[in-house]
């Protein structure tokens, strides 16, 4: 959600695995945590939680709009 010039995460009340054709766009994402590791094979995967995932880190809101592995790109609209 965006507060002034910044924008707040919002804690969702679940995590999901997401799936996404190419072209297809999914709206109202708080926040991204990873990709699946089967998507990425030759990435390191990190636990999370228990869950094993590919991290996507170390950007903010002010990168995006930012493409990450090629896979997805994150885009923020107000």
């Amino acid at each position: 959600m965006r507060l002034g010039q910044h924008v707040a995460m919002k804690p969702s009340e679940h995590e999901e695995w997401i799936s996404l054709r190419a072209g297809e766009v999914r709206d109202g994402l708080g926040f991204v945590l990873g990709v699946h590791p089967s998507c990425l094979p030759h990435e390191m995967p990190s636990q999370v939680n228990g869950v094993t995932m590919i991290i996507v880190s170390g950007w903010s809101d002010a990168d995006l709009p930012k493409d990450f592995y090629g896979m997805f790109r994150l885009e923020s609209y107000e």
